[in-house]
């Protein structure tokens, strides 16, 4: 499946620098157990195609209780999430933690599984364990992670994580990747995201930019080869030529855009504009000085591929 990188992640008020890394190939549409993923990001007003990697602005903000630092206070150290096109940061995956457990392999003894954990105080997951399989939850429905998001504790079947841990220790399974680091694998519609030095490994939802079919309270938007489902912080900000630090910084059926290659209206003090995600070819854009330009390279996609469709609205060349 595809890892892909944003160059850091605000999490809980923390920011959380990248350190993981992951292989590359240009493959726009990789399929299940590739561990690798395609270009794609800010577009190329030359060609009028997108060729790059997301802005530096793409940190993401998630305002949830298990993910970021526990406790209050303080900045958190940990990893973000690997990178497509070599290594940000260190580049070596941290093995398994106290518990001597594989959360790949998921090779804990009968009724237990590998959960990732935060051993100490302060920090992101920093090491993984074997707790006792007490609950059959599958990815998508709620779950219970009663000790908080942090203690690898959870109602979530083997092979599940309690993710998005809120009020009242309730959060959703998520699935976590299977195969190795080198090649993960997750289902056709999901991104593998391993962060946290390799702690962390998690099936992402694929979604649509234009229809945004994420559930409520959460935007679609992109993350390299795919667009995944991530919390909406843009609070009262988020509209069109509003700035943006992080890749969620942004309202629904927008995006975080590099200034320079957003549009004259955006705060060019600011690393990050929001800006409509569009239908390709012909999509309206607020800006005179914007065209609708496809998001993905078609050299790189099936001619039939749905994605062809999908545009950002930026500076025009």
């Amino acid at each position: 499946m595809n890892v892909r990188s944003f160059s850091s992640i605000f999490v809980g008020g923390l920011v959380m620098a990248a350190t993981a890394c992951g292989s590359s190939e240009s493959s726009g549409e990789a399929g299940s157990g590739s561990g690798s993923a395609s270009t794609g990001g800010l577009g190329n007003s030359d060609t009028g195609v997108v060729t790059g990697g997301p802005p530096t602005s793409t940190g993401v903000v998630i305002p949830t209780t298990n993910s970021g630092e526990v406790g209050t206070g303080g900045t958190s150290e940990a990893s973000g999430v690997s990178s497509s096109t070599g290594c940000s940061g260190e580049c070596e995956t941290e093995g398994p933690g106290p518990g001597g457990c594989d959360n790949f392999a998921q090779d804990c003894p009968e009724g237990q599984k590998c959960a990732a954990w935060v051993d100490g105080v302060g920090g992101s997951w920093n090491a993984t364990r074997c707790v006792p399989v007490v609950g059959d939850q599958q990815p998508g429905e709620l779950c219970t992670a009663p000790e908080g998001g942090f203690s690898g504790l959870d109602d979530c079947a083997k092979g599940g994580m309690c993710w998005e841990v809120g009020e009242g220790n309730m959060g959703v399974c998520i699935a976590l990747c299977t195969g190795t680091s080198e090649a993960p694998v997750c289902a056709d519609d999901e991104m593998c995201s391993i962060s946290a030095g390799g702690f962390l490994i998690l099936c992402i939802p694929e979604c649509d930019p234009l229809t945004q079919d994420c559930p409520d309270g959460k935007v679609c938007i992109p993350n390299g080869v795919r667009f995944v489902c991530v919390l909406d912080a843009s609070g009262e900000e988020g509209q069109a030529n509003d700035g943006c630090e992080f890749a969620n910084g942004c309202d629904k059926g927008l995006a975080c855009v590099d200034t320079a290659e957003a549009s004259s209206a955006c705060d060019p003090q600011i690393a990050g504009c929001c800006q409509p995600l569009c239908a390709f070819p012909g999509g309206g854009c607020p800006n005179p000085d914007q065209a609708c330009v496809q998001w993905y390279d078609p050299m790189e996609l099936p001619p039939d591929s749905p994605k062809l469709k999908y545009g950002i609205c930026k500076i025009s060349g």
